[in-house]
């Protein structure tokens, strides 16, 4: 049997052919793509939860109405720069693997500290809500940080090691928020 040449295989198995640079083309690509999608589903978040803080204000007082106003500072400092970073990861620009992982790092680590600072205001505020409503839970910022684990863990390509040293990472993060 005669071996077959890696460019006569169908595109799916390309990215496990010996043609390392095509490989490398191939993550980068797919990397670049689900990142951008990542960024832009973020930023619509932000923006849905800016919207949400902005009608809740009008009927808050109080440290209630402090802490949504805070709210709605950090995501309006933090859209224009993510904005910025989907513009930056359009497909007719290839980007460099090395920065696509710089980028990868930083968003998922950015959103876990800003999640887990979150969440260190809004755990006093879940024990009311135990004990009269436990499904209201829902929106609590422990559900965002799960969302963005598994995001993590399904969309972006990864080794199993670092996969799995990254969501240690974001996990951690929680365990130091809820001691």
């Amino acid at each position: 049997m005669g071996r077959i040449a890696a460019d006569a295989l169908p595109t799916r198995f390309r990215f496990a052919s010996s043609d390392g640079a095509r490989a490398s083309d191939d993550l980068a690509a797919t990397l670049q793509a689900r990142m951008r999608v990542i960024t832009i589903v973020g930023v619509v978040i932000l923006l849905a939860v800016s919207v949400n803080y902005s009608v809740r204000m009008r009927s808050l007082r109080g440290d209630a109405l402090a802490s949504m106003r805070v709210g709605l500072i950090a995501n309006s400092v933090v859209v224009p720069p993510l904005a910025l970073v989907v513009w930056w990861l359009r497909q007719s620009r290839p980007r460099a693997i090395r920065w696509l992982r710089w980028l990868e790092i930083g968003f998922f680590l950015a959103f876990s500290v800003f999640f887990a600072l979150q969440m260190t205001s809004d755990f006093p505020s879940i024990v009311p809500v135990l004990e009269t409503a436990p499904l209201d839970l829902g929106s609590s910022l422990a559900v965002w940080m799960s969302f963005l684990i598994v995001s993590y863990g399904l969309l972006i390509p990864n080794r199993w090691q670092r996969t799995a040293s990254m969501i240690a990472l974001m996990l951690g993060l929680v365990v130091v928020v809820d001691v």
